[in-house]
């Protein structure tokens, strides 16, 4: 029996070298999620994304849905 949780993990990032973004297929709506740069616009994904589970993705990076850019 566990008493107390355990603290979530923040992955941090660089906020004014990247977007945080979310990439979908227009075929088959698969999600990942990463990041576009400022600089040249490039997508760098890290992460494919399980249907529903984009808020807790979210949380993990400590981003707001706000933020998130979606690109197709």
């Amino acid at each position: 029996m566990r008493l107390f949780k355990k603290k979530a993990k923040v992955r941090d990032f660089d906020h004014v070298r990247w977007i945080p973004a979310l990439k979908r297929s227009i075929c088959t709506g698969e999600m990942t999620f990463g990041y576009i740069g400022k600089d040249g616009g490039s997508f760098h994904g890290l992460q494919l994304v399980p249907e529903g589970r984009l808020d807790d993705v979210l949380r993990e990076y400590g981003i707001r849905r706000e933020e998130l850019e979606e690109i197709w």
